[in-house]
């Protein structure tokens, strides 16, 4: 982060704290980006979402903090666009129009310039991605709740994650141990005898 100018240490900020596809990050509006609900709207003409459909994330005090301050920055762009001054990209088209791949050139450019500056080999961008999941998983958050923060349609994508947190295991089964040692766990609950009702046949009338 030292060997970058504010306004790219904003958009890493952002990257790490969202867990976004590049494809996402840099498909942002600013209409999508809602401060009054700390949500990020991901639209469906984007096409970042692989199932087609509009999502919603939820934005960290981090993001935040990274989006209210890259707006006081950056003025706004005729085309609303977040990161409009690095989100140019390349790939092939087919006749048909569609893009083939993304490859936003000039992030990728600054990004390996900066991780060359700052002494880092063989870190891509889509690496800021995994590790967004990989820092819940360490801090023992739920694979299930990283699964849909990440958005993953199949928790078996997110389960590549799992061995970061080896120590889960064990805890759970320190836990079970201590259950016996609660002296509460082995109290008997007292229980009482159901009073017998009379039958029809010997009520009295």
């Amino acid at each position: 982060m030292a060997v970058m100018p504010e306004e790219f240490y904003l958009i890493v900020k952002i990257a790490l704290n969202t867990g976004l596809r590049v494809s996402e990050q840099m498909s942002l509006r600013w209409d999508d980006v809602d401060f009054r609900n700390r949500q990020i709207v991901l639209r469906r003409n984007m096409r970042p979402t692989k199932a087609g459909e509009i999502q919603i994330v939820d934005m960290s005090p981090i993001a935040y903090e990274a989006f209210s301050r890259l707006k006081e920055m950056m003025p706004v762009h005729i085309s609303k666009q977040v990161f409009h001054w690095i989100n140019q990209q390349k790939g092939y088209v087919y006749p048909n129009g569609e893009s083939k791949t993304r490859n936003y050139y000039r992030l990728n450019y600054a990004w390996k310039g900066y991780c060359k500056r700052a002494g880092i080999k063989k870190c891509k961008w889509h690496g800021l991605r995994h590790t967004f999941a990989s820092r819940m998983v360490i801090d023992k958050e739920s694979i299930f709740v990283v699964q849909r923060l990440m958005r993953h349609a199949d928790v078996k994508k997110t389960q590549r994650y799992s061995h970061l947190a080896p120590s889960n295991t064990r805890d759970a089964l320190i836990g079970l141990g201590n259950w016996y040692n609660k002296p509460d766990n082995w109290q008997e609950n007292e229980t009482q005898q159901p009073s017998q009702q009379p039958s029809a046949n010997t009520v009295n009338y």
